[in-house]
């Protein structure tokens, strides 16, 4: 097999290949094989027609569309090898020519993997946020946990705004009782405008054993034509109002949300929880810092071809988020008034730097000669199958399935130990800060 390749573009390559007669010969009997189960000629059973005889009788272009696919796909990737090519998408392929006799030619044009000229990816400078947890933050997340500990209470008092009352409600409107006006043992919080406007407001300073009419005109907007504009009184009898009452902070307190028994042990612990999650955001923080600014002294000319497939798999992961939620994709887009187009408008630059940094980071594994380490990848699979809530063995053969998924796992574990390498090897400039509202500990900080 004769290949010569050409350089006609950036990232593209136009390949031209010649395949020996005897491969097409090959080719041309396994198109026979294939095809004559079909083929019926008087004197011979159904699919035992000599090839001899089919050809007289259709002529040996009869073979020559399943002849060309298998030459293309045993050969193309051969060509491929060949040239050293590491492409990015399907090939162009133009000027097929197969000839019984005559060697298999055909030019494919082939997108390929970008050159990827690094920048300084070693002593890259970046902030570092150093956060001081005080005692106004550790109080603040302890007001959170309270809140979160909120109980509604029934009184014996006068609704207030803010109050939950419990209530059974029937519409009219001219009189008439309306669809869908009507409720009984409705929860409802006073100043939370869930109800038409005007209607919250006339139960304040009701109580218990009430029996109230209230008065409200529905909006010109409103949903069912049939009440908008229209003024409609509702029979309301209260039976309870409820108060909220958020928890002190004292000794049973922390008894009740976690396993401490000391208000101050109680306090040490989330200082401690606030002070790893402060110290855990400021490292990702820098370490995505180094990494932009390793991605963006790098020189790589990008193909489209990998950015929209980039934005392909953005879509399709959204795409599988929403449908958890019983939400098609194309719903999606409905709602928010956008467009397919405008969509891959708005996902391009984010695509275009996941596919730069990706390169970046591949780069640095092979300028660095990063190998896998086993028993570290092995940590990763156990890893894994714990956030999967899997077997670690049972995870490890369902990869060994997906031999692709296995190979994107592995080359995921090396750029992760580029992005350790430059930033375990960058400049820390420490910044000093006070108060950081994202600082918050984790979920289970109360348990």
């Amino acid at each position: 097999m004769k290949v010569v390749s050409n350089q006609v573009d950036a990232n593209v390559v136009e390949l031209q290949v010649e395949v020996d007669a005897s491969r097409v010969e090959a080719a041309l009997q396994s198109a026979y094989k294939k095809v004559v189960p079909q083929i019926a000629l008087p004197g011979f059973r159904k699919g035992k027609a000599p090839r001899r005889l089919v050809e007289s009788r259709f002529g040996v272009e009869i073979f020559y569309e399943d002849a060309m696919e298998i030459l293309f796909n045993e050969t193309y990737p051969e060509a491929i090898e060949e040239a050293g090519l590491n492409p990015v998408d399907q090939p162009e392929v133009t000027d097929i020519n197969i000839e019984k006799g005559q060697p298999f030619t055909f030019t494919a044009k082939v997108t390929v993997m970008p050159e990827v000229i690094l920048g300084d990816y070693k002593g890259v400078s970046a902030e570092k946020m150093i956060v001081n947890i005080t005692d106004e933050m550790v109080n603040e997340e302890i007001n959170k946990i309270r809140e979160e500990h909120t109980r509604l209470e029934t009184i014996e008092e006068a609704a207030v705004n803010g109050d939950t009352v419990v209530i059974d409600y029937e519409g009219f409107v001219d009189g008439e009782a309306f669809a869908g006006g009507a409720a009984e043992n409705h929860l409802l919080e006073l100043g939370s405008n869930s109800f038409i406007p005007g209607y919250e407001e006339q139960l304040i300073g009701t109580a218990t054993g009430d029996e109230v009419d209230v008065t409200v005109t529905f909006p010109e907007e409103y949903h069912s034509e049939e009440l908008a504009g229209k003024e409609a009184i509702f029979k309301v009898k209260v039976h309870e109002v409820k108060r909220k009452f958020v928890p002190e902070f004292n000794e049973d307190f922390v008894l009740e949300v976690s396993e401490f028994e000391t208000e101050e042990d109680f306090k040490a612990d989330i200082l401690a929880k606030l002070q790893l999650n402060a110290e855990q955001q400021s490292e990702a923080r820098f370490r995505n810092e180094v990494l932009s600014k390793v991605v963006e002294a790098s020189t790589i000319e990008i193909p489209e071809v990998m950015v929209s497939q980039e934005i392909d798999a953005m879509t399709e992961e959204s795409s599988r988020n929403l449908k958890s939620y019983g939400i098609e994709f194309e719903q999606y887009l409905q709602m928010i008034g956008k467009s397919l187009e405008d969509h891959y408008k708005d996902m391009y630059p984010e695509a275009e730097k996941r596919v730069k940094t990706d390169l970046v980071l591949a780069k640095i594994v092979e300028v660095e000669n990063i190998e896998l380490d086993a028993e570290e990848f092995e940590k990763r699979i156990d890893e894994m199958a714990v956030a999967y809530n899997q077997a670690p063995e049972d995870m490890r053969k369902a990869l060994v399935m997906q031999p692709q998924a296995y190979d994107q796992l592995q080359s995921g574990w090396r750029k992760d130990q580029a992005i350790n390498l430059i930033a375990d090897q960058a400049v820390v400039i420490e910044v000093e800060q006070g108060h950081n509202e994202e600082v918050s500990p984790s979920e289970d900080s109360e348990a």
